[in-house]
């Protein structure tokens, strides 16, 4: 089938394929860092058909984060390529087909992948790759399997990991990536939004006042989240002024439910039941 790419993936495409195939090349894993929705899925299946058409591989495996991911996975190589995929969920022999698992599934399924690889000449294709760290059972699983595989396609739209932890097969240095810049195609989230390939993320902020009143106390407390926590010092120790800020935190207080006397029916007068209003709302009024 004839496929309408975009200008990006027919770039990453290419380089991706010019790695692979330039001599003398020791390292097989070509990386694309592209932002979430900017099309990688249809870009390394193409690159996979591109290698199967040339005789360069015989076989395709895809390592995904979920189950749905793998299913649409095994649709949109199908469209792609024209090849059906095996989803490969409990213990499987070979079939010899090209197939599809989860992450969580790759140290159960080792053995099989350890054979496709080393049985044909394989392309493996890692999506949100930033899952498997080096020293989680992901990544180690992954090393292992994977050891073999003619090429290693690595998808990402988050290198790095919140944790600090680095994936298996990435270098890094002072935060960024020191992957061969021949060996890397790298779309960011703001060129996506620019190219109209992603849609921009807003996160808008709603104002939440509230009054608390203490025991014995006749003076409420008023807490806002622009203003902070309004105390009268001259009513107060330095030291009860500590407890009240502490207590009357306006994140804390903004994120704890509040209930009617019978502990279990929300407050839709609450803080909460308010944003979750104007949130639908809003969200009524993008469609």
């Amino acid at each position: 089938m004839s496929l309408s790419l975009r200008s990006w993936q027919d770039q990453a495409i290419n380089k991706a394929l010019n790695w692979y195939s330039s001599e003398n090349q020791s390292n097989n894993k070509f990386l694309i860092n592209a932002a979430p929705g900017a099309g990688k899925t249809i870009c390394a299946s193409v690159i996979a058909k591109k290698l199967l058409d040339n005789g360069n591989i015989k076989r395709v495996i895809v390592i995904a984060p979920r189950r749905e991911v793998v299913r649409q996975w095994k649709d949109e190589f199908k469209v792609v390529t024209g090849r059906t995929m095996l989803v490969v969920v409990g213990k499987n022999d070979d079939q010899g087909l090209d197939v599809c698992a989860t992450w969580n599934s790759v140290d159960d399924q080792k053995d099989l992948f350890q054979t496709i690889c080393e049985t044909d000449n394989t392309l493996v294709i890692c999506d949100e790759h930033h899952h498997a760290a080096v020293k989680a059972a992901w990544g180690e699983s992954a090393d292992s399997a994977f050891s073999k595989a003619k090429y290693v396609l690595i998808l990402t739209g988050t290198p790095i990991r919140s944790d600090g932890e680095r994936p298996v097969w990435f270098q890094y240095s002072g935060g960024e990536i020191t992957h061969p810049k021949d060996g890397q195609f790298t779309l960011t989230y703001g060129e996506a939004v620019d190219l109209k390939y992603c849609r921009p993320a807003f996160f808008h902020r709603h104002e939440g006042k509230f009054t608390v009143v203490l025991k014995d106390e006749n003076d409420p407390i008023f807490v806002s989240g622009t203003t902070g926590i309004e105390i009268d010092e001259k009513k107060h120790t330095k030291k009860f002024i500590g407890a009240i800020q502490k207590s009357c935190d306006f994140y804390t207080l903004a994120r704890s439910p509040k209930y009617k006397k019978d502990g279990k029916t929300p407050d839709l007068n609450s803080y909460q039941a308010s944003m979750l209003e104007w949130g639908i709302s809003k969200l009524e009024d993008i469609k």
